[in-house]
């Protein structure tokens, strides 16, 4: 692929292919002319493009390691470089295409410092290489971030091109591990508000269907129990977002295009075969939001609130029993006593949900066993059961049930 621009690139472009800009320029012309190659805004495109692409393969042959460097890390414009590396990406099938990955992407190399990373048109490449060889590009950004010491200063087209990059590198079960502990780290410094951030990319791994990634269920765990296994407050918070997917059991979708790697066959996410793996990995992602939820901090609290909500999906999917439901409501309330939502959760689904007759008895009897038994968080129960009843002030009702039982506890506890 080749463009007509200003002198300056035209020549650049034309010294990796040993001629001169007039030169270029005639030949390009000519390949127009007799309907090889069309115009596309600035740029021209070889057709049809299984001859092109045959082209493209035997002058990658042809060039050296140095001229690959000069291509791909050289001082030809971004917009160049980017079209090069996208090129390699449709040619992941052959040889020539992972060499030059592994040599370009190589420790020490020129795209091996932090500038680089960085710099969007490099993470935009980083997002076409990654198609040839995810582990190499896996293992640069592993050791290129590592020297950023505050990886909120990654703004921008570069921060979503990197998050893209490593979308893709997390879908093989192979580099699943790697790119998603790189996405736990862009995560924790998230600067980003939209929907598929990091944060919100590293989620989307975890749910049981439709999951953007090959790994099963024992890689997913895996993870997610390493990175449960932290004291910061951050990577908590992000933690609790994969493992509230990881809970669901219906409404499954995820975005197409990481699963598509260059020509190669479009990987398939995992998904279980069984009802044994079904129940284990909701079991497994239940209690490890449990933990979460047994802790008063921000994680816990919005644990404790999405593990509520999942009750009714739990009875509703029947794949999660009343025994282990019992077991986990349990859990958090001998930890944190006071578990309202959990209590209006178990009551809508005893109201509304069809089939809660079956087992109506035993949910009856797990209500009955959350309900406060102090005085004093029982009225505070009683008062916070109608929200709203206040106007717009939606924590006066709690205030008032605070203020009206005063006298009757000294400590009140943060709950939700």
């Amino acid at each position: 692929m080749h463009a007509l621009s200003a002198e300056t690139t035209v020549g650049a472009v034309a010294r990796v292919g040993g001629l001169n800009a007039q030169e270029l320029n005639l030949g390009i012309q000519h390949l127009a002319d007799i309907g090889a190659a069309r115009r596309r805004g600035r740029l021209y495109v070889l057709e049809p493009r299984p001859v092109g692409l045959y082209l493209a393969e035997r002058q990658w042959k042809a060039w050296t390691p140095t001229r690959w460097g000069e291509v791909l890390a050289g001082d030809l414009s971004p917009e160049y470089r980017v079209s090069a590396a996208r090129q390699l990406g449709l040619l992941n099938t052959t040889e020539v295409s992972r060499r030059v990955v592994k040599r370009i992407c190589r420790l020490g190399g020129s795209l091996d410092n932090p500038e680089q990373v960085s710099d969007s048109a490099c993470a935009e490449m980083l997002a076409a290489l990654v198609e040839v060889d995810a582990r190499c590009v896996v293992d640069l950004l592993g050791h290129t971030l590592s020297g950023i010491e505050d990886l909120k200063e990654i703004r921008g087209e570069a921060r979503q091109n990197l998050v893209w990059t490593l979308r893709k590198a997390a879908f093989p079960e192979d580099t699943f591990g790697s790119a998603a502990c790189l996405l736990l780290r862009l995560a924790v410094a998230e600067n980003e508000s939209y929907t598929d951030n990091a944060t919100g990319v590293l989620a989307e791994l975890f749910p049981l269907i439709l999951g953007s990634t090959a790994a099963d269920s024992r890689r997913r765990l895996r993870f997610l129990q390493g990175a449960a296994d932290s004291t910061d407050p951050q990577q908590r918070i992000v933690v609790v977002k994969a493992l509230t997917e990881g809970i669901k059991t219906e409404h499954f979708e995820r975005t197409a295009g990481p699963e598509t790697h260059g020509l190669r066959p479009s990987l398939d996410s995992w998904q279980p075969t069984t009802r044994a793996e079904t129940t284990d990995y909701l079991e497994q992602c239940a209690r490890l939001l449990a933990e979460f939820a047994t802790v008063d901090d921000e994680a816990g609290a919005s644990a404790r609130y999405e593990l509520a909500e999942g009750f009714r999906s739990f009875f509703s999917s029947d794949w999660i029993g009343i025994d282990i439901i019992e077991a986990i409501a349990l859990r958090v309330r001998d930890h944190r006593g006071h578990w309202p939502v959990a209590i209006r959760a178990l009551e809508s689904h005893l109201t509304f949900d069809e089939g809660a007759d079956a087992q109506s008895e035993r949910v009856e009897g797990l209500i009955d066993q959350l309900q406060p038994q102090d005085l004093a968080l029982r009225t505070l129960d009683l008062v916070s059961q109608f929200p709203g009843m206040y106007g717009q002030d939606a924590g006066l009702e709690t205030t008032l049930a605070r203020n009206a039982c005063a006298g009757m506890s000294s400590a009140w506890p943060t709950s939700c």
